[in-house]
């Protein structure tokens, strides 16, 4: 028996005297015991054991003591590491989930609570396959990544993929798996670490959209960019060939006015090309006048500033107007026009002057287009609560791609060098602006080139006409009047800072009898006015030092004896809707632009001096 230690009071109670005792009897009762017993700094392993005779009588009890204090600090070492492990494991943000060999779990952390929303008694024990935990479209995968750890192909693999929580809802996680084997090298399970990424998932999501977002958005610039350019370049290439038309259309009729006049000035012509030259020169004038006025109708038409002296108006006049202007054209190349009016159509509330210039600009586009020997025909009737004109022609037509674009600005079928047609490329746009400005509609079909057109312009009716008067164009009144023009006797003051055109003003006014005065300027104006005491005063506004509008404030500052209530025309270039109110504002009773018919003016001047009251 060993030697019982002085020190026996530290000894654990089994090594006390008593304790010694105790598990002696055991001994002699044929009971082995085993128990550890720390002693100081060091840990013992005890055993004590029956010892047998040859008869098997116990006769003794045997202690075998082993000192075993290394390997106890072992165990405390890796209980230890196994609680920070769990705690760890505990509170990691990463689920921890373990499976046997067979995909059964056997560990299921707080975390893989937190995440899935199962409770680690409601899935420990439970295979892969009874979970329902992985995305349909996601189960290949996994199967296939549980074959290659379990089969030892792999020991690690991080696998991304969807996963069902238990309330339904679908997440996005990261598998970070490896196999655990025996000392023999088999797999004995698999240990998961689950990363739920589901945010990150959808904010990458989320930026993608956004950077396939700001992808498209430039793309889409860019093609707004580049559509931009091809329209500045479309515009800017329109421009230079409007310009180019422009330039040949101005200066083709000044060749022929400058010509005829250098060759009338030789005095060396015919009577018969004298009369050839003034027609042409009168001609290319009227034709510079059409373009000028074109040109201005479209400025307004940009700016929105036409204005319309609606009325109650009777169609018949205005058509028969517009046609009296155009047939002396389509005479020169035998085109035939027929007329199909009804007589019996209502008024229509329009302005009569501006609805002439839309049906000439018709009946001129027509006749231009149409080849010698053919046949223009303009159509007025009834349809439903409108009125419907129809311009008919037998011309070159309209090309099924051009169609889209007849009543654009600046657009022509053919703006080549080559073309058989002159023109700006105005008259329609101005044609469409004006219908609608009258509330009403204008359309164009054309079988092909070659095959003539069709202008159709339909007005809303009046639907109290009978109890309206109408009202007839201006040119048609002026028609009516041209015996009635009585100025003989007249004095006239004009003035404009241009001699040329002091000199027309003299020249036709003095033929019908009137005596005419004129001034260079403002001051020169004023003086005359006390001598002449004219019947009627024709003023420039454009003029050097003062211009007409100072002239007209300061003649009605006069007194009456002083002729400060002279009737008074501005007669001037300035033809802008704004520039006519200044000069009625200004204190003129009538607006006129410049260039002016000889008969015109005559008419305006009896008309003034008839309304000298006023």
């Amino acid at each position: 028996m060993e030697r019982e230690s002085p020190r026996s009071d530290s000894w654990n109670p089994p090594f006390s005297k008593r304790g010694r005792m105790s598990t002696y009897r055991q001994a002699f009762a044929g009971i082995s015991s085993r128990f550890e017993a720390p002693y100081g700094h060091r840990v013992y392993e005890v055993h004590v054991l029956p010892v047998r005779n040859d008869d098997g009588e116990i006769f003794a009890g045997m202690t075998i003591t082993q000192e075993i204090t290394e390997r106890k600090q072992s165990e405390l070492a890796l209980q230890n590491a196994l609680q920070l492990l769990n705690l760890h494991i505990d509170t990691t943000p990463l689920a921890v989930v373990q499976w046997d060999c067979h995909l059964c779990v056997t560990r299921w952390s707080s975390a893989a609570e937190k995440i899935f929303g199962w409770l680690a008694e409601e899935v420990i024990g439970k295979y892969i396959q009874d979970l329902h935990i992985v995305y349909e479209e996601d189960m290949t995968a996994v199967a296939e990544v549980s074959d290659r750890l379990l089969s030892g192909q792999e020991a690690q693999i991080i696998q991304y993929n969807r996963n069902y929580t238990k309330d339904g809802r679908v997440i996005y996680c990261e598998w970070y798996n490896s196999s655990i084997t025996n000392e023999e090298g088999s797999v004995t399970s698999v240990l998961s670490l689950v990363l739920d990424v589901t945010e990150r998932i959808q904010a990458e999501k989320a930026l993608r959209q956004s950077e396939l977002m700001v992808t498209e958005e430039r793309a889409q610039a860019l093609e707004r960019e580049r559509a931009a350019r091809i329209e500045l370049e479309r515009a800017s290439r329109m421009k230079d060939e409007f310009l180019a038309i422009v330039s040949h259309e101005l200066r083709s009729p000044l060749n022929g006015i400058l010509g005829w006049s250098r060759l009338l000035r030789t005095r060396k012509l015919s009577p018969e090309k004298i009369e050839q030259a003034l027609e042409s020169i009168e001609r290319n004038a009227q034709a510079q006048t059409q373009l000028i006025e074109d040109l201005l109708d479209i400025s307004r038409i940009i700016r929105g500033n036409i204005r319309l002296l609606v009325r109650p108006t009777k169609l018949i006049p205005v058509i028969q107007a517009a046609l009296d202007t155009v047939r002396p054209i389509a005479n020169t190349k035998s085109i035939q026009i027929i007329s199909r009016l009804n007589f019996d159509i209502g008024l229509v509330s329009a302005d009569p002057e501006r609805l002439q210039q839309v049906i000439w600009n018709l009946l001129s586009n027509a006749v231009k287009f149409t080849p010698e020997g053919g046949r223009v025909e303009i159509c007025l009737e009834q349809v439903e609560t409108n009125v419907q004109i129809q311009v008919i022609d037998t011309g070159t037509g309209i090309s099924p791609e051009f169609l889209p674009y007849v009543f654009d600005r600046f657009r022509q079928a053919d703006a080549t060098t080559t073309r058989n047609q002159g023109g700006l490329g105005l008259g329609l746009a101005i044609v469409r602006n004006l219908v609608e400005l009258h509330n009403g509609k204008v359309s164009v079909a054309s079988p092909g080139e070659g095959q003539g057109a069709t202008f159709t312009v339909q007005l809303p009716l009046l639907a109290t006409y009978s109890t309206l008067t109408p009202e007839e164009p201006l040119i048609q009144r002026q028609t009516a009047w041209d015996t009635k023009v009585q100025i003989k006797g007249l004095k006239i003051l004009a003035v404009d800072d241009e001699p040329d055109t002091r000199e027309f003003l003299k020249t036709a006014l003095e033929q019908y009898g009137a005596i005419v005065t004129t001034a260079a300027s403002t001051r020169e104006a004023l003086k005359l006015l006390q001598l002449v005491k004219p019947d009627v005063l024709l003023s420039d506004i454009g003029m050097p030092n003062e211009d007409g509008y100072a002239l007209i404030r300061q003649i009605r500052a006069l007194s009456s004896e002083q002729g400060g209530n002279v009737p008074a025309a501005a007669l001037t270039a300035y033809t802008r809707q704004s520039d006519r109110l200044q000069a009625l504002t200004a204190g003129f009773q009538i607006h006129i632009s410049k260039p002016i018919e000889p008969i015109q003016l005559l008419k305006i001047v009896a008309t003034l001096a008839g309304n000298n009251s006023n």
